[in-house]
């Protein structure tokens, strides 16, 4: 519709023309601005996501760098086959977990972090078979002849790296036999049996020493016995270390006493070995309770080791027991049958005893002692009181000589008088234990033939260490 240019004139006022430009003008630059804003905010978005990009680029580059191939020196080569095939896998695992867009840089981190320890995994899987390849090397004397030979050719052909892989198994091939190992482990030995008599040869040394010392004085063999008796009743070993003693180091598979047990059990001397070797491949020759067999096989070869450890230790002593060979003196022969008799006594009252000498007793216990001791023919004829009775013996004569005297004054004399709570009292002597009691008898004899301090200590010694009479009843 055409525009009625005098209604548009009139609408101007008066002298003023129309201005369409200028009417639109403002919307045009509010247009062109935003359309700025827009272009710069698209520019720096885009700069933005390049930077982001740059910095994860970078930041994934950083991480394969960091990413250091592993050596593995000095293993075999179908170990270093192994390893490196194991690694290579690690290598693309990180770079795999660097370049992917979907995960954030700690994710990343954390994922590699895992590869390393992967790495470090495999470095100290080849340390421990580098290390197991000198240890067998170092073991093989210490090796058992129970070992079969198929197994220890498994152990170096282990060693050795004669083998093929198979993913992650190893292959052995060994007279005709195949023999599949995980690689994972191959540092470990495959269930070789050791030679450990470490325990046994330290208690035959002391032994030893103290048969020497017994031979060399010319005294007999009653303490070693009993050092004997005690080291083999605290004696510890574990089965595979009865096994390697009895066969390995004393001989038991050449000595006669083994063909009881071979026809016990109906086998031979080389299937007898066979069945120890499998046997103890658990560490264990008895496996469970109805295990008869393993039982006497065990307890046999127990026996065997403690004879043995009898035997050596008696054929050291006799190797340096030095008897004198002039004939003892008249002197000599009355000091002998002094210390004899006196052996044999305190041996009688000891064996009779109810109760070790020494220490606090009930009354009836203590004349229970003195009948004992009144019992022998040396001191049948002694007057042997209890402490009371001694006791009031002497506080009625020192009242009676001392009207004045108090109760508590009186005890303390007495208690100055017999110090040390004698058990009972021989004459006026108070016997406080058994040294007073040799001591006793020893005064008794004549002076000539008495025992000296150090002959009486060694008979008490003696005395102390039969197991028959080393007991304690004190109360």
């Amino acid at each position: 519709m055409a525009i009625n240019a005098r209604l548009l004139g009139l609408a101007q006022g008066p002298g003023m023309p129309l201005d369409l430009a200028g009417a639109v003008q403002p919307a045009i630059d509010k247009m062109e601005r935003a359309a700025l804003r827009e272009r710069q905010l698209i520019a720096a978005e885009g700069k933005a996501f390049k930077e982001a990009m740059q910095e994860r680029e970078a930041f994934s580059a950083k991480l394969i760098s960091q990413y250091k191939d592993p050596e593995f020196k000095g293993v075999p080569s179908q170990g270093i086959s192994w390893l490196t095939s194991k690694a290579a896998q690690i290598k693309q695992n990180v770079y795999n977990i660097a370049m992917d867009p979907s995960l954030g840089n700690l994710q990343k981190t954390l994922l590699i972090n895992e590869q390393k320890e992967s790495v470090n995994e495999l470095k100290t899987w080849a340390d421990q078979y580098k290390e197991a390849g000198e240890n067998f090397l170092d073991q093989t004397d210490l090796l058992s002849s129970l070992n079969d030979s198929t197994l220890i050719k498994l152990n170096k052909m282990r060693q050795a790296g004669e083998f093929y892989l198979v993913e992650d198994k190893a292959v052995f091939e060994i007279n005709g036999q195949t023999i599949i190992k995980e690689m994972k482990d191959l540092p470990n030995a495959f269930g070789l049996i050791e030679q450990d008599h470490k325990s046994y040869n330290d208690i035959l040394e002391k032994l030893n020493t103290t048969a020497q010392k017994q031979a060399a004085k010319g005294e007999g063999m009653k303490a070693v016995t009993f050092e004997i008796d005690k080291a083999i009743e605290g004696l510890q070993l574990t089965d595979i270390q009865y096994a390697t003693l009895a066969v390995d180091q004393l001989g038991y598979l050449a000595d006669n006493e083994a063909g009881v047990l071979l026809k016990q059990l109906g086998v031979e001397a080389e299937d007898f070995k066979q069945y120890l070797s499998e046997d103890i491949a658990d560490g264990k020759i008895v496996d469970d309770e109805k295990d008869e067999a393993g039982g006497v096989v065990l307890e046999t070869l127990k026996k065997f080791v403690n004879d043995n450890l009898r035997l050596a230790t008696t054929e050291h002593y006799n190797a340096y027991y030095k008897r004198s060979t002039e004939d003892p003196s008249e002197t000599q022969q009355n000091k002998i049958t002094v210390v004899n008799d006196a052996t044999d006594l305190m041996t009688s009252i000891f064996n009779k005893m109810p109760t070790a000498i020494g220490g606090t007793q009930s009354p009836e216990v203590i004349d229970e002692m003195i009948t004992i001791i009144k019992g022998e023919p040396v001191f049948s004829t002694e007057a042997i009181t209890n402490p009371q009775t001694k006791k009031d013996l002497f506080l009625s004569i020192i009242k009676k000589e001392l009207p004045n005297i108090t109760d508590e004054e009186a005890n303390t004399a007495f208690e100055s008088k017999y110090p040390g709570n004698p058990m009972f009292f021989i004459g006026d002597i108070g016997i406080l234990d058994i040294n007073g009691l040799l001591n006793v008898y020893n005064e008794k004899l004549p002076s000539s033939r008495r025992m000296t301090n150090s002959e009486m200590k060694n008979i008490l010694n003696n005395l102390t260490k039969d197991e028959n009479i080393n007991r304690d009843f004190s109360q």
